[in-house]
């Protein structure tokens, strides 16, 4: 299982969140609001409210939902980390597992 976090515009997080979960994308995504993100620009330092987007999904789905993640996000490069799930829950990974058949496809599609 593979945890993508994805920081968006809060404006738009809702709807790229609802956007990679009807494509079969990801299993799971949590909207956590209310952030602010701070970098530089030029000479300054720009602050923004934004919201980030925890992802669940397989290894083998990571692409389709990258490609997801590129097509509804408002930014023309969306700033994605992948990082590897080593352990969680029993019984939440078996459900994101059993979102998808062996072979990462889902099963009621």
């Amino acid at each position: 299982m593979q945890l993508v976090l994805c920081d968006c515009p809060s404006e738009s997080a809702m709807a790229v969140a609802q956007s990679v979960v009807d494509a079969s994308a990801a299993a799971h995504v949590d909207v956590v609001s209310k952030g602010h993100r701070f970098y530089r620009s030029g000479d300054g330092v720009v602050a923004e409210e934004n919201s980030m987007l925890v992802i669940h999904t397989l290894e083998e789905r990571v692409q389709t939902l990258v490609d997801a993640l590129v097509v509804a996000h408002p930014a023309e490069d969306p700033p994605i980390v992948i990082l590897p799930l080593v352990n969680g829950s029993p019984d939440f990974v078996e459900w994101v597992e059993d979102e998808w058949g062996t072979n990462g496809e889902r099963k009621d599609v």
